[in-house]
């Protein structure tokens, strides 16, 4: 998707380009006389060569026009495909969670003991239900990260993730910390939408991105929607700008 968003780039700036010779050529023809004896300092343009460029201007017009509809196409399609394959790798992550701040961990390699050690981390501060076994797992292991020791759990039955993951509020003051395990995509969605309205207005949830903003909770799919929720009035605002409007009428 980069790529295209570079053509896409290119693609405007032959528009701009287009355009400024379009502007130069229209002041030509505007600035021409007849009759060069008169004005020495004239520009001459002859006739048929203005009509002819006239024409190629046209036609590169029609062709810009042409490949930028196929270009928006194309792009459509592409997110839309991305999109996609998104939702199917996020949907594979679905009974998986990353617990954060773990300071001491089994060495890589002993699984078993790394599956022992997070349920006994887990049933110590979150007070399930049904406390994990080892066999409610399909596996457990440490992530390689420059920050701490994070662990990766794939749990076998999707209902004690769910129930886990809505506990994760027992882990506060413990140092620890869980996340859901979201793609690449999602990560950086995340990122930017802690980036605009604050890291504790934002959240996620079965691998969706939410944020509560003006007293209101949206969804977000897409790095445009951070614009368009921080850029939508709020009622406040509404209101604020109907009175200011009564009043210039009133006056």
């Amino acid at each position: 998707m980069e790529d295209y968003k570079k053509i896409t780039e290119d693609v405007l700036s032959l528009k701009q380009r287009l355009d400024k010779y379009q502007a130069d050529f229209d002041n030509r023809l505007a600035n021409c006389i007849a009759d060069p004896i008169n004005n020495t300092n004239a520009l001459i343009l002859d006739e048929n060569i203005a009509a002819l460029q006239k024409k190629e201007l046209e036609e590169m017009q029609i062709a810009y026009t042409k490949l930028r509809g196929s270009l928006d196409s194309a792009l459509e399609r592409i997110a839309a495909a991305e999109q996609k394959i998104d939702d199917q790798e996020q949907y594979s992550r679905a009974n998986c969670l990353i617990l954060h701040g773990c300071k001491e961990v089994p060495s890589a390699g002993k699984y078993l003991e790394v599956e022992k050690h997070v349920c006994s981390t887990l049933n110590s501060h979150l007070n399930l239900d049904t406390p994990l076994n080892v066999s409610d797992l399909d596996i457990a292991h440490v992530i390689p990260s420059k920050k701490g020791i994070p662990i990766i759990i794939k749990f076998i039955r999707r209902f004690q993730r769910n129930e886990v993951y809505a506990k994760k509020k027992n882990l506060k003051n413990s140092g620890l910390v869980i996340t859901e395990s979201l793609t690449k995509r999602r990560l950086r969605l995340l990122e930017a939408s802690r980036q605009a309205f604050g890291k504790h207005s934002v959240w996620t949830n079965k691998g969706n991105v939410f944020v509560f903003y003006n007293n209101k909770k949206y969804s977000i799919s897409d790095f445009t929607d951070i614009n368009k929720i921080k850029n939508k009035p709020t009622y406040a605002a509404a209101a604020a700008a109907a009175d200011a409007a009564d009043s210039s009428l009133s006056n």
